[in-house]
């Protein structure tokens, strides 16, 4: 469990570290990459971690990844509005040009 708990902390901090380095958070290959790494790692479905074990340090960055996220998440639903109903046909028959459907 400690070995566990180590690596989960330095995920967060590692992704915190890339995720400071982003220019924007508008969407792209990497803020797509990061973001899919960051909901795999700050809202793990199934995990024996007690976040609340974590050191203040980590707690708070850990926080602050999942309100980035939120803001992310902006940006990519208005991208992607966008380049849906530019589309001449229906839209729903290209859904899957929306990255956060497919996972």
């Amino acid at each position: 469990m400690a070995c566990q708990k180590a690596h989960f902390e330095k995920q967060i901090l590692d992704l915190n570290n890339k995720m400071s380095n982003l220019k924007s958070l508008k969407p792209s290959n990497n803020v797509d990459n990061l973001f899919q790494q960051l909901m795999s790692t700050c809202l793990p479905t199934e995990t024996n971690i007690d976040v609340e074990k974590l050191c203040p340090k980590v707690q708070n960055i850990r926080t602050n990844l999942i309100k980035l996220r939120s803001e992310a998440i902006g940006y990519s639903e208005q991208h992607y509005s966008t380049v849906l109903v530019s589309l001449e046909d229906n839209p729903l028959h290209h859904l899957d040009l929306y990255p956060c459907l497919l996972h």
